[in-house]
């Protein structure tokens, strides 16, 4: 047997250890059970956690399905502003006279119009609230993701004040004077234009290019489309309705004032 301080291969280099080695029991093989016992007890979430991560989940599903119906009157509304002046003026305001029969009845316009876009707008600004005070409640702060605003975010920030002016000046102002709207025709516009150009410029304008940024992007979102051939089509659409939408405003504004309107 060695002695201590000694080293049992005869080498002089002294790599091995000379500490007395203590013999110990094994550890006891623990129970399943008691594993769990030890395990920290998991909380159950609260009341407002709950409503914000049910919120956070659905109103996703809110926004998209209210922009399918929204979209409907929008190609309705759009396509006789954009198309139906570059025919004839006459044949504008017959195709507006026809779509206003349809989507301003009291059963269908408060849903297909109001509502649509109401849900669309406020689920949007209720999403992003959330997530802030998602990431103020986990992280004390808010994180990055939260704070970006995606291209097509910003185009429906930037054309929600302008739809909103349209509406109220289109239609809730002459029902507030009126109690109707019918008498708002093309040359309702073309009389705005012959009072005030700039402001009418202004207005129609952003509300034209954003309008087709914000849908044209949103639909490409939504059909998860992001090839090639999807930058063209979208390149193709937009180029389509802005040339069209232009040209027909044109057309719009140099038709002058019209008797009747102040």
């Amino acid at each position: 047997m060695a002695k201590k301080g000694s080293n049992p291969t005869g080498s002089s280099n002294g790599n091995i250890s000379d500490e007395v080695l203590t013999e110990v029991s094994p550890a006891p093989i623990m129970n399943p059970d008691e594993l769990r016992e030890d395990l920290p007890v998991e909380r159950p979430l609260s009341v407002p956690t709950k409503v914000r991560y049910f919120f956070l989940k659905y109103l996703p599903y809110a926004q998209k399905y209210s922009s399918y119906a929204f979209s409907s009157f929008l190609l309705m509304h759009s396509a006789t502003f954009a198309i139906g002046p570059l025919i004839s003026m006459d044949v504008a305001n017959t195709t507006l006279s026809f779509t206003n029969s349809v989507y301003q009845s009291s059963s269908i316009e408060p849903f297909l119009v109001y509502g649509s876009l109401g849900i669309h707008i406020l689920s949007g600004l209720s999403m992003r609230v959330l997530k802030v005070i998602d990431d103020k409640v986990k992280f004390d702060s808010v994180s990055k993701s939260t704070k970006l605003i995606s291209p097509i975010s910003k185009t429906g920030i930037i054309l929600t004040p302008f739809v909103l002016g349209h509406i109220f000046k289109a239609r809730i102002v002459p029902l507030i004077v009126s109690g109707d709207s019918s008498f708002v025709t093309m040359n309702y516009i073309s009389h705005g234009f012959a009072r005030h150009p700039y402001l009418s410029v202004l207005v129609y304008m952003p509300l034209i290019v954003f309008t087709g940024l914000h849908v044209v992007s949103g639909w490409k979102k939504y059909m998860n489309s992001y090839g090639n051939t999807s930058r063209k089509l979208r390149s193709v659409l937009l180029g389509g309705f802005f040339v069209s939408s232009l040209v027909s405003l044109f057309k719009i504004a140099v038709s002058g004032a019209t008797i009747g309107y102040v």
